[in-house]
């Protein structure tokens, strides 16, 4: 019994981690909106490392930004390394549904950029609607990520369906004339007699 506390404790923590990065992301996203307007040049292009999805980051004006940074002076960099929004809402999908297992389902914190300073630094557009960007926001020391795929409806999985498996059949008596079933409705299975 002692072997098996920590190990829910593990997958407890991991749980409430996990949910925590998802809320965090969805205020980034809550807090970012409430801007009108964000301009932004450019884009980097991360991949996660897990599930492989690549993606788009616009870049908001001043972040990574070399016009901005010789007129207003200091440079605001983005992060390297981010979390996968698919891979969260993912997780959280089956925290949801009771079938997270901390030591196979954690994924998604090796997202890396794999194509960086893409477009035009010297115009500024708006942002497309429903890209991910990374926000200048003012108290931060770089680029805040905002997903805006974070809010689509997570969806509960289901539990994988187990493949059959002939050697399983045999030893629970599955197979040609060997009795099956409770005692009351035991019957032959196999071959019918003519």
């Amino acid at each position: 019994m002692k072997d098996f506390i920590p190990e829910y404790d593990k997958q407890r923590n991991t749980e409430q981690t996990i949910e925590a990065v998802y809320t965090h992301m969805r205020a980034n996203v809550r807090d970012a909106m409430k801007e009108s307007v964000h301009l932004v040049h450019g884009y980097m292009i991360y991949e996660c490392q897990d599930c492989k999805k690549r993606f788009k980051m616009y870049l908001e004006r001043g972040l990574e930004d070399a016009p901005y940074d010789k007129e207003f002076g200091g440079h605001t960099p983005v992060p390297f390394g981010i979390v996968c929004p698919y891979c969260v809402r993912d997780m959280v999908g089956k925290i949801e549904s009771d079938i997270f297992n901390y030591k196979k389902d954690v994924k998604g914190m090796h997202c890396f950029h794999v194509d960086f300073g893409v477009g035009d630094s010297d115009s500024y557009e708006v942002l497309p609607e429903g890209e991910s960007f990374f926000w200048n926001y003012e108290e931060a020391d770089c680029g805040i990520p905002v997903h805006p795929v974070i809010n689509d409806p997570i969806q509960k999985m289901k539990p994988p369906v187990p493949k059959k498996d002939p050697f399983v059949g045999f030893i629970f008596g599955h197979v040609k004339g060997r009795m099956v079933g409770s005692r009351k409705s035991r019957k032959i299975v196999g071959k019918k007699k003519k």
